[in-house]
C-alpha cells in the first residue's frame, strides 16, 4: 500500500497539470498563438500515461497547430506518437482521427492519390458516426474541403465545410466552427458563384466572425480576389496586405505562404506582372522551404505566367517544369495551369500544333471543375495560340467562349480585356 500511494498521488498530479496545460494550450489557439498552442498541448499530453485517451488528443491537437505553423517534420513526429499510442491502448478510432490529420499532413506535403484518399476518408467516417465521433468527423471533413478544392469541385468542397461546422457546433468548439467559415467565402470566390453575390457573402462572412484573427485574414484574402475582378485594385491590395500581415504576425506560416495565390491573381489581373512575380516567389520560397508540395505546384505555375509576361522565358520554363514534375495526378488546378503556360511558351516559340494540343488538354480540364474564371483563362490562352498560328476565325470564337464565362462570373476586368481582343482580330 505504501507504494502506492506515491503513484496515485503522482497520477492525480499529472490530470491536473494536463487539465491546466491543456486548457491554456486550447486558449492560445483560440486567439491564434500556435508557438504557444503547440508548445502547451505537447507538454500538457506529456504528463499523463500514454494510453490515455485526453493524452492521444492532446498530442493530436498539438500536430494539428504544427501543421498550420508550418512545421511539417515535427507534425508529422508528434501525430505518429499519438497513433502508436492509441494503437496501443487498443483506441482504434482515436488512432483513426490522428491519422486522418497525418493524411491531411502528407497531401500538403506529398501530393498525394485523391482516389486512394477519398476511400480511406470515407471508411473512417463511418468508424467515427458508428462511434458519434464527433471530432474525427471534423477532421475527416477538413481533409474532404482540401481535396475538392484541388479538383475543383467548390460545391462538394461547402457541403464538407458545412459538415465540419455542424460537428464543430455538436462538441461546442466555436474556434474550429468560425474558422470553417474561410472555407465557405473560398467557395463562393472560386466556384460559379456570381463575382457580386460572392463578395456579399464574404462580407456577412467577416461579420460572423467577430474578432477570431485567421478566419477574417482568411476571408479578406478571397474578398481580395473578387475586388480585384471588379476592378477595385486598390481595395484588392488593401485586403490582401491586410491578410498576409495578420497570418505572419500569428504564426500561421502555411496559411501566409499561401496568401500568393490570392495576392498573385490580384497582381495579374492589374497588369502588374512584376508585383505578382514578389508575391510569388516569397511563397513559393518558404513553401519549398517547409517541405511542401502541394500549393507549391500553382504557386509554381503562376510564378511561371508572371515571368512569361515579363518576356523571361528561360526563368519561366523553370516554374512550368517544376508545377510539372511536383503536381499530382488529381490536383486539377495545377494540371491545367502548367499546361496553359507551358502552350503559351510553345506558341512563343513557334511550335504552334504542340501549343494549341496542350491548350486544349488545359480546356477539358477546366471543364471537369465548376470553377468558371479557370474555364474562361483556359480559353483566352487557347484563343491566344490559335491567334498566334494564323488561325483567326478560331480564336475569335474561342475568345467568344472565354467572354461568356468572365461574364456569367461578373469578372468585368477579363471580359472587357477580351472584348478588346475580340475587335482586334476583327477586320
Amino acid at each position: 500500500m505504501e507504494l502506492s500511494v506515491p503513484d496515485e498521488h503522482t497520477a492525480t498530479l499529472g490530470r491536473r497539470a494536463a487539465s491546466y496545460l491543456g486548457s491554456a494550450g486550447r486558449r492560445a489557439l483560440a486567439r491564434g498563438d500556435l508557438p504557444a498552442a503547440a508548445r502547451l498541448l505537447q507538454r500538457a499530453a506529456a504528463t499523463l500515461p500514454p494510453d490515455d485517451p485526453d493524452g492521444i488528443e492532446l498530442l493530436i491537437e498539438s500536430g494539428e497547430a504544427l501543421v498550420d505553423l508550418g512545421e511539417l517534420t515535427r507534425a508529422d513526429e508528434v501525430l505518429g506518437t499519438a497513433i502508436e499510442h492509441a494503437l496501443a491502448s487498443g483506441d482504434v478510432v482515436r488512432a483513426d482521427g490522428a491519422r486522418i490529420v497525418r493524411m491531411r499532413l502528407h497531401y500538403e506535403t506529398e501530393g498525394d492519390d485523391h482516389g486512394t484518399l477519398l476511400q480511406d476518408i470515407e471508411q473512417a467516417m463511418k468508424e467515427f458516426e458508428s462511434a458519434d465521433d464527433h471530432m474525427g468527423m471534423i477532421r475527416a471533413s477538413h481533409l474532404l474541403v482540401l481535396i475538392h478544392w484541388a479538383a475543383g469541385r467548390h460545391r462538394s468542397a461547402e457541403q464538407a465545410a458545412l459538415t465540419y461546422i455542424e460537428h464543430a457546433r455538436a462538441v461546442g468548439d466555436h474556434t474550429r466552427e468560425i474558422r470553417m467559415f474561410s472555407a465557405l467565402a473560398t467557395c463562393s470566390t472560386y466556384g460559379p458563384t456570381p463575382v457580386d453575390e460572392a463578395a456579399a457573402r464574404c462580407a456577412e462572412l467577416l461579420d460572423q466572425v467577430g474578432g477570431d484573427q485567421k478566419a477574417d485574414a482568411l476571408i479578406r484574402a478571397s474578398l481580395s480576389r473578387l475586388e480585384a475582378m471588379r476592378g477595385n485594385f486598390e481595395e484588392a491590395r488593401r485586403l490582401y496586405r491586410r491578410s498576409r500581415a495578420t497570418l505572419e504576425e500569428f504564426g500561421w506560416k502555411l496559411f501566409a505562404a499561401l496568401t500568393s495565390i490570392d495576392s498573385g491573381s490580384v497582381e495579374l489581373l492589374a497588369g502588374d506582372a512584376v508585383a505578382a512575380e514578389a508575391e510569388l516567389r516569397k511563397d513559393f520560397e518558404t513553401l519549398d522551404a517547409m517541405g511542401e508540395r502541394n500549393y507549391i505546384a500553382t504557386t509554381a505555375a503562376y510564378l511561371a505566367f508572371s515571368l512569361q509576361l515579363q518576356r523571361r522565358y528561360d526563368e519561366a520554363d523553370v516554374f512550368v517544369r517544376f508545377s510539372e514534375e511536383t503536381a499530382a495526378a488529381d490536383d486539377l488546378t495545377s494540371q491545367f495551369l502548367w499546361r496553359q503556360f507551358r502552350a503559351r511558351m510553345l506558341s512563343v516559340e513557334g511550335a504552334h500544333e504542340e501549343a494549341i494540343g496542350l491548350a486544349r488538354r488545359a480546356v477539358e480540364l477546366t471543364d471537369e471543375t465548376e470553377e468558371t474564371e479557370s474555364q474562361g483563362n483556359a480559353r483566352l490562352d487557347l484563343a491566344h495560340v490559335l491567334a498566334r498560328a494564323g488561325r483567326t476565325d478560331e480564336a475569335r470564337d474561342t475568345y467568344e467562349e472565354a467572354l461568356r464565362r468572365f461574364e456569367d462570373k461578373g469578372i468585368v476586368v477579363l471580359a472587357a480585356d477580351v472584348r478588346e481582343r475580340i475587335a482586334a482580330l476583327n477586320p
